[in-house]
């Protein structure tokens, strides 16, 4: 690829980021100024159309039953896609629900979660229900729930190989040892990332070259496509890039570029907590997901909208229906 070329994607992709940032908030504003939160509850009944449109492939294409071990990947011709927007959908109806307290059918409450986690157990994907499971857990504290996220990351970061044994026993006792890939000779650890470690170390190599500064938005992506990288990979049990926010966002943008983007980030969750308590639980469940999918890196997919479009609600439209909406430049 010439150097040409190369800047200009880097143009591109970073300028369709910004934009996605620039563009997700206003809308919602005027969205909600216009429509009130019954817009909302109509965007979760398009997230159970969108959900029940999986099961139907079933039926229809059995072939989008993937390869990956029997795991179902639906419209999203991807199990980890798949997943991941199982995790945004049960995670935007439990922080709509909460901040605009809709009045929704105890019925629709029932079939929404249990089809994103029925389809969150067939796509088999170990880091999105382990995701949901953070956030359900921390969404259940009522005061120190960053002192809480910290306190169970932290342990997960130091004991993780005993929490992945435990979590294996308990995955093989309920029965969906098969869904979740853990036994037979085609296993794969969870504390592994399923290959994920060796893409990590593999990046680290170009990390110590550009530690600070980076080489730019494409970098990641255009290094590793090229087929001899690929190629490599390939040999050592792993597919695509990076599968790492940060690592992403460090060879892309150097430490540098990945701080301010975190520091920016957690200054927009610590004023969304102000607003709504279950702003901690998103982020400490997305981080862990951003550990193990590139999707928080990248603008053109549907995981970065939802989560800016939640974060957005919490940010910018006050739990209380007789309150004015805040107002861009107050923060």
């Amino acid at each position: 690829m010439a150097v040409a070329e190369y800047q200009a994607i880097g143009f591109q992709k970073g300028l369709s980021y910004f934009l996605l940032f620039a563009a997700i908030t206003p809308l919602i504003i005027s969205i909600y100024k216009e429509q009130d939160e019954e817009t909302f509850k109509k965007l979760l009944e398009i997230q159970l159309i969108l959900g029940a449109l999986n099961l139907l492939y079933i039926l229809i294409e059995p072939e989008y039953v993937s390869s990956h071990g029997g795991r179902f990947r639906g419209i999203f011709g991807n199990p980890n896609g798949l997943a991941m927007y199982c995790y945004f959908a049960i995670v935007m109806f439990w922080i709509l629900r909460s901040h605009f307290k809709l009045n929704m059918s105890r019925s629709f409450e029932v079939v929404f979660m249990i089809l994103f986690f029925g389809l969150l157990l067939l796509s088999g994907s170990r880091a999105s229900f382990i995701s949901v499971i953070i956030f359900l857990v921390l969404s259940r504290f009522k005061r120190n729930e960053f002192f809480a996220g910290t306190v169970i990351t932290t342990i997960a970061l130091f004991f993780s190989e005993e929490i992945v044994s435990l979590l294996q026993n308990f995955i093989v006792f309920l029965g969906f040892e098969e869904q979740f890939r853990i036994t037979g000779n085609e296993a794969q650890s969870i504390s592994t990332g399923s290959g994920r470690l060796v893409a990590w170390r593999f990046a680290w190599q170009k990390i110590e070259t550009a530690f600070f500064f980076g080489r730019g938005w494409a970098f990641e992506e255009t290094w590793f496509h090229l087929p001899t990288v690929q190629a490599s990979l390939n040999q050592l049990n792993h597919q695509g890039g990076a599968h790492n926010v940060f690592v992403i966002f460090w060879l892309n943008t150097g430490i540098v570029g990945l701080l301010l983007f975190m520091l920016g980030l957690f200054r927009a969750i610590y004023k969304a907590s102000q607003n709504n308590k279950l702003a901690i639980p998103l982020v400490f469940s997305a981080l862990f997901l951003c550990n193990f999918e590139p999707w928080l890196a990248a603008s053109l997919n549907p995981y970065t909208i939802q989560f800016l479009l939640v974060l957005s609600v919490m940010l910018f439209i006050p739990k209380h229906k007789n309150e004015e909406v805040t107002e861009l430049s107050s923060t």
